[in-house]
């Protein structure tokens, strides 16, 4: 929890500057995690506002189009190395957040593991900024490690995520 600490701790000033620097590489991803960092209490209240406008419009999207679940990745790379993540924002690394923030029920199925053509494969991966760059690098030498989806589901579907985890986990055993 240190580089967390850390991050929080850290003032609100330094913060943007930081964003304005990243911006400036080119890295719009992590520039734009440190510019939208707030501490005051108006910013905070709006942030939560969204997340329950987000929720609302994806839950009345999901109704029209009579879609009852997402299966989604967990993570954009292999299970990352811990020094990763103090490199590159948490939030590229981990779509499971987004549900997490919306309080939608979500639950991880492995499907498989990284493997030596992935491994290949990883040379051509472009490193087009801060976020790209670290992936590529978490991912080298993770031969083995599992690779998943995330079932999720609408507020208080929680039984259907079981249920659709249970099937799938079944299916890739065959």
């Amino acid at each position: 929890m240190k580089p967390l600490e850390g991050i929080v701790s850290t003032p609100l000033w330094i913060k943007k500057v930081l964003g304005w620097l990243v911006k400036l590489r080119g890295d719009n991803n992590t520039a734009d995690s440190f510019l939208s960092i707030s501490n005051q209490s108006r910013a905070i209240q709006t942030g939560i506002d969204r997340v329950y406008a987000c929720r609302k419009s994806l839950l009345k999207k999901m109704c029209d189009e009579k879609i009852d679940l997402l299966l989604c990745p967990t993570t954009l790379s292999p299970a990352p190395p811990h020094s990763l993540l103090n490199q590159i924002p948490l939030t590229a690394l981990m779509s499971t957040l987004l549900w997490n923030v919306m309080d939608w029920p979500a639950g991880v199925v492995t499907t498989g593991s990284w493997t030596e053509q992935d491994e290949v494969e990883l040379v051509s991966y472009p490193e087009k900024g801060l976020v790209e760059s670290g992936i590529k690098k978490g991912c080298k030498n993770s031969v083995g490690l599992p690779l998943s989806v995330q079932v999720v589901a609408p507020i208080f579907r929680d039984e259907m995520v079981l249920r659709v985890m249970v099937d799938l986990h079944d299916a890739l055993k065959k």
